[in-house]
């Protein structure tokens, strides 16, 4: 049995408890994708909140894997300068790091960046539109070799670990859905084809940033859409990623097109009409059959909820995101006695107006309510 505030390791880093900030997009950096002075002293001030391990919000590989204004880029080393304050700050605050890099694919903004956006075959979103355009297997290759490439400027950049993005219909998981790759070469058709580029993409990464370094990934359950990717097939692909040595899962799910509220990344109203820790009944069977450290995220808006996915051998790390939004020191409120619930309300107005105002909590709940809940 282990306890939420017990230290973990995840390979050669040994974080302090338990609880992860999941990756979240923040709207503050430059229109090239460099952090700037206000992400490094948001993070910073995450980094004195008493938590395991902060996840920086996603940063795109390559310029065309822009998923929203604001974002950040990890595609060039004139970002390293930026990251590296980013870091310095968290380091100073008392905290570790870790990268989130990325591609979009067809969830790229066609504003954002030049040309169509590229996906595995060209299959549009019912979300965005766009049809893209279909990658070329040297096209791929080059975004492999990206992949490795940002990770090792992560790293250069003072970074504590990096993460995959492969969740919530980015390409990545678009490769491995069926509805979104189609292709009829060595990268589509059966699972082990249709996983081939993230397994390509994690040895490249591996090999960037060698054997003692952490890396983690972020990856869906389930898109809850037709077509999708399902939970046995995640499943195969986290057995293999374990088995490659990948340190650690994060279990999300659903994609810009799920329209099932329970399969939305991202849902309302927690925890007064919809359960905590929403995607935990999946991560559970992810954990039973892996030998790394599995992440369960999704809606955990109590210290006791927390305690107990871990005390039950749930999941071996608890992430949170809208609740750190609205209190950065939330955890160390929890470490310190006031094991009151999350002041977030869960009216995702943070998430909504991110892209044009930047992240930052626009609702809390009145301190009487905290009270009455606590």
């Amino acid at each position: 049995m282990y306890n939420v505030l017990q230290p973990i390791d995840i390979n050669q880093l040994r974080l302090p408890n338990r609880f992860i900030r999941s990756a979240t997009y923040e709207g503050l950096a430059t229109a090239k994708g460099m952090a700037t002075d206000e992400l490094a002293r948001l993070y910073g001030e995450l980094g004195a909140g008493s938590l395991g391990l902060i996840v920086v919000g996603y940063a795109a590989v390559q310029p065309n894997g822009i998923g929203g204004p604001g974002m950040l880029g990890i595609w060039s080393d004139e970002h390293i300068a930026g990251f590296a304050r980013l870091t310095q700050a968290v380091h100073e605050s008392g905290g570790l790091v870790c990268a989130q890099i990325v591609h979009c694919g067809r969830q790229a903004f066609p504003e954002l960046i030049e040309g169509p956006p590229v996906g595995p075959s060209a299959v549009p979103t019912k979300k965005f539109g766009a049809t893209p355009r279909e990658l070329t297997q040297p096209e791929i290759q080059r975004l492999v070799l990206d992949f490795g490439a940002a990770a090792a400027r992560a790293k250069k950049a003072g970074f504590d670990a990096v993460q995959i993005h492969c969740a919530h219909g980015y390409l990545l998981n678009q490769f491995l859905a069926r509805n979104s790759n189609r292709r009829t070469d060595g990268y589509g058709g059966d699972l082990p084809a249709r996983a081939r580029i993230l397994f390509e993409t994690y040895e490249e990464i591996r090999r960037s940033v060698g054997a003692g370094y952490p890396v983690l990934i972020k990856l869906n359950c389930r898109d809850f859409v037709e077509d999708g990717l399902e939970l046995d097939e995640s499943m195969w692909v986290a057995r293999r990623l374990s088995e490659m040595g990948m340190d650690a899962i994060e279990i999300s799910g659903g994609i810009w097109d799920t329209t099932l509220e329970e399969g939305k990344s991202i849902q309302k109203g927690i925890p007064r009409k919809r359960p905590e820790a929403y995607f935990l009944q999946y991560a559970q069977q992810f954990a039973g059959a892996l030998s790394v450290p599995v992440i369960t995220v999704g809606g955990i808006r109590s210290v006791e909820t927390a305690e107990s996915i871990v005390a039950e051998g749930k999941a071996a790390m608890v992430s949170l995101c809208r609740p750190l939004i609205c209190e950065p020191h939330l955890v160390k409120r929890w470490l310190e006695g006031d094991r009151a619930p999350a002041q977030c309300v869960s009216c995702n107005r943070c998430l909504a107006l991110t892209a044009s105002r930047g992240l930052q909590c626009f609702k809390k709940k009145p301190a009487s309510a905290t009270a009455e809940r606590g």
